[in-house]
C-alpha cells in the first residue's frame, strides 16, 4: 500500500486527502497494536500450577508473520497437493467491487495507473465507509458463488481466498478453487450468473494454464500473500496491510477444512524434537509432500466435545485417522453458548504423543501480573 500516482488536481479533493491519512493511520495501527501488546505481555507472567515453573511473554511482530506465511504456503500447499492426487483441475477467479465502490478514476500511463478525477459514482461519503461495505458486499457474493456451486460439485471441492487491497485500499477478492474437470462448465454457468446478479465490472476466470500445471495456481496466489520483511517497501506494505485488516477487521486470507487445523499443525509442529523433525525432514524429502500434509496424513485424533446448555450438559466424542498413526492427539474442550446465544469453545486438556511417548500436554497455567 502506497500513495496512489494522482493528478494535483485529484490531490486537492476531500477522498484524495482521506486517502493518504488512511494510509499512514493504517501503519500506525499496526506499530501501535504491537507496542499495546507487548506492554500488556510485559506485565505478566504465567505459572504452571503442576510445577510452579514461571514464564515470560513477549510479541514478535516479524517472527508472527514469517510463522504465519510459513504455515499459509503449507496449507495451501496441501490443498494443492491433494487436488492433485484426485486429478482436479484449477480456477483462478478475481473479483473486484462495482464501480460506485471506486472513490477515483485512472488512466493507464505508460507502466503505472494514474488516478486523475473523482468517480461520480461513488456513493460513499468516505473511503471508510466503502471498504467496509465492499467487504461485506464481496462476503456476501462468495457465500453466494459458493452454496450455488456447491449444488453441482458437492464435497469436490477446495478453495483459498485471499482478499486484497487495490491501491485505493478497496478490497478485493482472489478465489483459487479445485473441483473434477467435469464440472468445469457447471462453474462456469455459476460463475458469469453470480458475476451478473452483482453487477460486476470487471472479474477474472482463469483456468486453461492452470490446467497442464495445478502447481503453478497456488504459487500465483501465494505472491499476494508472502513478501520479504528484509526490503523496506516489502515491510510498508506488510505493516500498512496489517493495520488495514485490523481497522476494518478483514479475514484476509480462508480455505477450504483438509482435516488437520491450523491450531492443531502448529502444536504439534512446534513440539517436535529436532531428533524427531530430522527423521520427518528425511521422509517428506524422500515423499515430496508438505509438512502439513505429512503430519495430518500421520495423526490420530480423538475429541471430546462437552456441550454446556443452560439446562442440559452432553459430551460428543468423535476420531479421525488411523489409531496406527505416528501421532496421537486427545482433544478435550467445552462447548458454552454465552447469553447472548454467541457459542465459543475453551480447551480443557491436550495432549500430543509421537509413537505413544509424551511430547506435549497442555500445562495448567495461570496469570500473575507482575505491575
Amino acid at each position: 500500500m502506497k500513495s496512489i500516482y494522482a493528478t494535483k488536481k485529484l490531490q486537492n479533493t476531500k477522498l484524495y486527502q482521506e486517502l493518504q491519512h488512511n494510509l499512514k493511520d493504517y501503519f500506525a495501527v499496526s506499530l501501535a497494536k504491537e507496542q499495546k501488546q507487548k506492554e500488556y505481555l510485559s506485565r505478566i507472567d504465567l505459572c504452571n500450577i503442576s510445577t510452579g515453573e514461571l514464564f515470560k511473554l513477549d510479541y514478535d511482530f516479524e517472527l508472527e508473520y514469517k510463522k504465519y506465511t510459513k504455515l499459509i504456503e503449507q496449507k495451501v500447499s496441501s490443498i494443492e497437493h491433494i487436488a492433485k492426487e484426485l486429478e482436479y483441475i484449477s480456477v483462478f477467479m478475481t473479483f473486484t467491487l462495482p464501480s460506485r465502490f471506486h472513490p477515483f478514476k485512472s488512466i493507464q500511463r505508460g507502466d503505472k495507473r494514474l488516478y486523475v478525477s473523482l468517480n461520480e459514482h461513488f456513493e460513499f461519503d468516505t473511503i471508510v465507509e466503502a471498504i467496509n461495505e465492499g467487504y461485506s458486499f464481496l462476503n456476501e457474493l462468495v457465500r453466494t458463488f459458493y452454496k450455488r456451486v456447491k449444488n453441482y460439485v458437492g464435497d469436490e471441492f477446495f478453495y483459498v481466498k485471499v482478499y486484497e487491497p487495490h491501491s485505493t485500499t478497496i478490497p478485493h477478492v482472489h478465489y483459487l478453487v479445485f473441483f473434477p474437470l467435469e464440472h468445469l462448465d457447471a462453474v462456469k454457468i455459476v460463475y458469469k450468473r453470480v458475476v451478473a446478479f452483482y453487477e460486476l465490472n470487471q472479474s477474472d476466470f482463469e483456468e486453461p494454464k492452470f490446467r497442464e500445471n495445478i502447481t503453478f495456481a497456488s504459487r500465483y496466489l501465494l505472491k499476494y500473500i508472502t513478501k520479504n520483511l528484509q526490503d523496506g517497501q516489502d515491510y510498508f506494505l506488510i505493516r500498512s496491510m496489517d493495520g488495514w485488516k485490523r481497522t476494518h477487521k478483514i479475514r484476509v486470507i480462508t480455505s477450504s477444512d483438509i482435516g488437520l487445523t491450523q491450531f492443531l499443525y502448529k502444536k504439534i509442529y512446534y513440539s517436535l524434537t529436532p531428533e524427531i523433525k530430522s527423521k520427518i525432514d528425511l521422509v517428506i524429502k524422500e515423499l515430496g509432500v508438505p509438512y502439513y500434509l505429512y503430519l495430518q496424513n500421520n495423526t490420530y485424533i480423538k475429541k471430546y466435545v462437552t456441550h454446556i446448555e443452560s439446562k442440559t450438559t452432553k459430551t460428543v466424542k468423535s476420531t479421525q485417522g488411523s489409531q496406527k498413526a505416528l501421532f496421537t492427539i486427545e482433544l478435550k474442550s467445552n462447548r458454552i453458548r454465552a447469553p447472548d446465544g454467541k457459542i465459543f469453545y475453551r480447551i480443557t486438556d491436550l495432549v500430543i504423543k509421537h509413537k505413544r511417548k509424551l511430547l506435549y500436554k497442555k500445562a495448567n497455567l495461570v496469570k500473575i501480573k507482575t505491575h
